[in-house]
C-alpha cells in the first residue's frame, strides 16, 4: 500500500513541474507588480510589502519599526525645593516614558536678626524658605565703639594722670597720662617747686615716668666726671642728648646702670680723652662723641647699636674693641678719624684693635668692582657699605660675620648671588638689611639653595634671614628650631612647601610675608600666636590648619589672601571665638572654619 501511495505523490509532482510557466516551455524572467502592503510598520512592529508575478512566484519587504515618537514632556507633579517632580511623555502609539525631575533650591528671604550682636557678645540671624527650611548664621561682635578720651585726672610734674573713655554698653576703658617734664628756671621748677640736682657739676633729674634718673647737663667746675649711679633711690640709666656738649671735661667714667647715651652727649668735647664705658650700654646716640680727643674705645658686648656719625671726627681714635659682633653700627660712625685706625684691603676699609684689624667694615675704597673679598675676621658690616656699587654682581659672606647693618647693600641693583659656607652660622646672622633683597639667589659651598634644609644645630631663625631668596621652593625646619624670626622668609616668591616642626612657639612677623606660591600650610600646635602680617600677600594659599594652642594672630595676618577658602581648627567652635584676630583679616574670617579637625 504505501508503494502505491510514493507513486502516485511522485506522479503528481511530475504533472505539476511540466504545468508550471508553459510546462515544457523554456523558463522566463518574472513580471513582478506593484507592491502589495501585507503589514503596516508601526513603533514596535516591522511592516511587510509583496509583489507578485503572473506565475504565482512572489518576493517580500520587510520595513523596520520606527520606534516611537515622544511629544514634549508635561510635568505631572511640579518638583519643590524638599521633593522631586514627575515629568511625562507620550508616544503616538500610547507608550508612556516618565522621569524624575530634580529638587528645586531653596529660596531664602532676606536674613533677620534672632539675636543681636553686641560688642562683646556673637549674635544670631536667620532666613527661611517658601518651603519652611531655615537657615542660621553667626553674626561676629561688633567690638566696642568708644567715646573720644576725657582727661579725668590732669598730670603734673610729680603725679601721673589719668584719661578714660566709655563704650555704649557701659565697658570702660583707663590710661595713664605720663608725667609732664619739669619746667627748670634757674635751677627751679616752675611747676613742684623742685630744685635740680647737682653732684660734683653732673645735673641730675628724674625721668618722666619716675622709675629712674638720668643726666641732663653739665655746670662745669669738675672735669674729671664720675657719674653717679644712684641719684634719689633711683638707678642712673640715661645720659640725656648734649648732657656734657662743648665742655671741658677730660675723663669721664660711666657707671654700669647707664643703658643709653644719647644724641650729642659728649659732642665737640676736645679735651675729653679718656672714656669708660657702662658695662650695660645698649645705645650710643649720633655724634654721641664727635670730635672728642679719646685714644681708645672698648664697646662692651650689651651694645647693639652705634648711631651714626657717634664717633666720628675723633683725630686722636686709634682702636676700637668690640667683643660682641651683634652691633648695627651706623653711616660715618668712625668717619675722619686718625689714619691708624684703618686697615685697608683689597680695596675694603676695616675699624678695630690690634687683635683684630678686621672687625667693623666700614666703607670700599671704590665702588667699580664686580666682587669684594670680605676679610675672614670681619664681625659687623656697618651702614652704606656697598651703598651703589652698581657692577657688584656676587658677593660672599664669611662665618664670622655677625650684623649686616641698615642699607649695607643699598642700591647693587646688579647683585645676582649671596656666596655663603655654613648654613647654620648664616642663620644666626643679625640682618638689619640682607643682600638677598637684591641678588634673590642664595648660594651654599657654591650650589644654588632650592631646598633648604635648616640644621640641626640652628635653635632660631633670625629676621629676615631668607628675605628675598626667590631661588627657595621647600624649607624643613628641624625640631631644634623654637622661633621663626620677622620677615624670615618674606617674599620668598617660589617657595611652595614649608615643614614646621613641633618645636616651634612663635612665629614672627611678616615671617612669610608675599610667599606667593604657598597652597597650604600647616601651624604647629606648639605656636601660641601668629605674628602680624605673618601671612600676607600669600595669593595662593587655599587652606591653613590652626592649632588650639593658638591665642592670637596680629593685624594683617593673612591679609590679601585671596585664594584662602579653608581654615582647619583643632579646637572647638567656642575656642576659635575666643582667639584674639587683629584688624584686617578678611580672608581669615570669610573663609570656611571647619572646627574638631583631627588631621588626615
Amino acid at each position: 500500500m504505501k508503494k502505491i501511495l510514493f507513486s502516485l505523490f511522485c506522479g503528481a509532482l511530475l504533472i505539476f513541474a511540466l504545468a508550471s510557466c508553459g510546462g515544457n516551455e523554456e523558463p522566463h524572467e518574472h513580471q513582478f507588480g506593484s507592491y502589495v502592503i501585507e503589514s503596516v510598520a508601526s513603533c514596535t512592529e516591522d511592516g511587510v510589502k509583496t509583489q507578485y508575478c503572473d506565475c504565482g512566484e512572489e518576493r517580500s519587504i520587510t520595513t523596520e519599526a520606527y520606534g516611537h515618537s515622544f511629544a514634549v514632556w508635561e510635568i505631572v507633579e511640579e518638583a519643590t525645593c524638599t521633593t522631586t517632580g514627575i515629568e511625562e511623555s507620550f508616544c503616538v502609539c500610547g507608550e508612556k516614558e516618565t522621569r524624575t525631575v530634580p529638587k528645586k533650591a531653596h529660596t531664602f528671604g532676606e536674613w533677620y536678626n534672632l539675636i543681636n550682636a553686641t560688642c562683646t557678645a556673637y549674635g544670631k540671624e536667620e532666613r527661611i524658605c517658601s518651603c519652611g527650611e531655615k537657615e542660621t548664621n553667626t553674626i561676629i561682635p561688633t567690638g566696642h565703639t568708644f567715646t573720644e578720651w576725657t582727661v579725668t585726672k590732669e598730670a603734673t610734674c610729680t603725679e601721673e594722670g589719668t584719661e578714660e573713655r566709655s563704650c555704649v554698653c557701659g565697658e570702660k576703658e583707663t590710661k595713664t597720662i605720663s608725667l609732664l617734664e619739669h619746667n627748670y628756671v634757674d635751677g627751679l621748677c616752675t611747676m613742684c617747686k623742685e630744685r635740680i640736682g647737682i653732684i660734683q657739676g653732673v645735673v641730675y633729674d628724674i625721668s618722666s615716668d619716675g622709675t629712674y634718673a638720668e643726666v641732663i647737663g653739665y655746670n662745669g667746675g669738675k672735669n674729671a666726671i664720675i657719674i653717679d649711679d644712684v641719684y634719689k633711690g633711683l638707678p642712673v640709666k640715661n645720659i640725656y642728648d648734649e648732657a656734657f656738649a662743648e665742655s671741658s671735661i677730660t675723663s669721664v667714667f660711666i657707671p654700669d646702670t647707664v643703658t643709653n647715651i644719647g644724641e650729642g652727649a659728649f659732642y665737640y668735647c676736645e679735651n675729653l680723652e679718656s672714656v669708660t664705658l657702662s658695662n650695660n650700654l645698649t645705645y650710643i646716640g649720633y655724634r654721641a662723641f664727635y670730635h672728642t680727643s679719646i685714644k681708645s674705645v672698648k664697646i662692651p658686648n650689651t651694645v647693639n647699636e652705634i648711631d651714626m656719625s657717634a664717633f666720628s671726627d675723633c683725630k686722636n681714635l686709634k682702636e676700637v674693641t668690640i667683643s660682641n659682633g651683634n652691633i648695627q653700627i651706623g653711616r660715618s660712625a668712625f668717619s675722619y678719624c686718625n689714619d691708624a685706625l684703618y686697615e685697608v684691603s683689597e680695596n675694603l676699609k676695616y675699624v678695630g684693635d690690634s687683635n683684630n684689624p678686621y672687625a667693623i667694615l666700614i666703607e670700599v675704597t671704590g665702588k667699580n668692582f664686580s666682587t669684594y673679598n670680605i676679610n675672614e675676621k670681619t664681625q659687623v658690616i656697618a651702614e652704606f657699605v656697598f651703598e651703589d656699587c652698581k657692577r657688584l654682581t656676587e658677593i660672599t659672606i664669611p662665618v664670622n660675620i655677625k650684623c649686616i647693618s641698615n642699607w649695607a647693600f643699598d642700591g647693587c641693583t646688579e647683585l645676582q648671588g649671596v656666596f655663603i659656607s655654613d648654613l647654620a652660622a648664616w642663620c644666626k646672622i643679625r640682618f638689619c638689611s640682607n643682600p638677598l633683597r637684591y641678588a634673590n639667589k642664595l648660594y651654599l659651598n657654591e650650589n644654588l639653595v632650592t631646598d633648604l634644609v635648616i640644621p640641626d644645630s640652628v635653635t632660631s631663625i633670625g629676621n629676615s634671614a631668607f628675605a628675598g631668596c626667590k631661588s627657595l621652593t621647600s624649607v624643613t625646619i628641624p625640631d631644634s628650631v623654637t622661633s621663626i624670626g620677622n620677615s624670615a622668609f618674606a617674599s620668598c616668591t617660589s617657595l611652595a612647601s614649608i615643614t614646621i616642626p613641633d618645636s616651634v612657639t612663635s612665629i614672627g612677623n611678616s615671617a612669610f610675608a608675599g610667599c606667593k606660591s604657598l597652597t597650604s600650610v600647616t601651624i604647629p600646635d606648639s605656636v601660641t600666636s601668629i605674628g602680624n602680617s605673618a601671612f600676607d600677600s600669600c595669593t595662593s594659599l587655599a587652606s591653613i590648619t590652626i592649632p588650639d594652642s593658638v591665642t592670637s594672630i596680629g593685624q594683617f595676618a593673612f591679609y590679601s589672601c585671596s585664594s584662602l577658602t579653608d581654615v582647619y581648627y583643632t579646637g572647638r567652635e567656642e575656642e576659635w571665638s575666643r582667639i584674639s584676630i587683629g584688624e584686617y583679616n578678611t580672608s581669615l574670617k570669610v573663609a570656611a572654619i571647619h572646627c574638631n579637625y583631627a588631621g588626615e
